[in-house]
């Protein structure tokens, strides 16, 4: 299925590819259609793979935020990419073709377009790499855990402050209830709200947790299956309208059980 949602969100992309080669040949005669659309499409069959990969494997560890972040990035960066790769080759293929012929239209032109495209991609190709040693660090939080892993996340965490690293780590069934408790009483919102996600953290931190002045805080509370019926019940007349509002479903769900 996860296939099948990427290859919908590929229209997005695609559309842009034909669209932009139809525009781009009727504005200039001399435009390069083919090599345009075969490259736009390798970048795309390229981003696709990639950004399969990836959500595969936020799925299976259950990060679901991570997740939801990659289904919305993959149309906007697939689309900049195809773009860019077929403007690329269209201005290498007209350069090779002005240089056969010994004709210089536009080169000067075509030169910039070959310039600025290889600085796109080079900056995209860095981004990707980027992201692949946060994904290969968040799968690493999300899965089986040693003391001494727990130590060196946070060791990495307090060197390069990648949040979401971290706040996947305290998300993770396995970590132990000092680093848990730790995390969940600071004044970190973020780290509070990966820890209500924890389903090992106790219910009487997230009963004290109800008592929280974020907002946030509270939503997440008022949405846990280990809050107290009557921290519940206070949570019903919450100031917040989006607190009674989850706190409200939580509370028809458990009636209904």
């Amino acid at each position: 299925m996860i296939w099948l949602v990427l290859v919908g969100l590929s229209i997005l992309p695609l559309s842009a590819l034909l669209f932009g080669a139809l525009f781009l040949k009727l504005k200039y005669s001399h435009f390069n259609t083919k090599a345009f659309i075969l490259f736009g499409a390798i970048a795309s069959i390229i981003d696709f793979v990639i950004f399969y990969q990836i959500y595969s494997d936020t799925i299976s560890k259950g990060q679901w935020t991570s997740s939801s972040t990659v289904m919305s990035l993959f149309p906007v960066l697939a689309t900049i990419n195809v773009m860019a790769f077929g403007l690329l080759a269209n201005s290498l293929f007209t350069l090779m073709r002005s240089s056969l012929n010994s004709v210089k239209p536009h080169k000067l032109t075509h030169l910039a377009i070959v310039f600025g495209s290889v600085l796109f991609i080079g900056f995209q190709l860095n981004t990707h790499l980027q992201n692949a040693k946060t994904h290969k660090a968040i799968m690493r939080a999300a899965g089986d855990l040693t003391s001494d892993l727990i130590e060196q996340i946070k060791s990495e965490y307090e060197q390069n402050n990648n949040r979401t690293v971290f706040a996947t780590l305290l998300s993770n069934p396995q970590i132990d209830q000092q680093t848990l408790q730790e995390y969940a009483t600071s004044d970190d919102v973020e780290f509070i709200s990966a820890s209500l996600a924890n389903p090992n953290i106790s219910s009487e931190l997230v009963n004290k947790l109800a008592q929280s002045t974020h907002e946030i805080v509270r939503y997440y509370v008022a949405s846990n299956k280990k809050t107290a019926d009557d921290v519940l019940a206070v949570l019903l007349n919450d100031p917040s309208k989006e607190v009674r509002g989850q706190a409200k479903t939580e509370y028809n769900l458990r009636k209904k059980q």
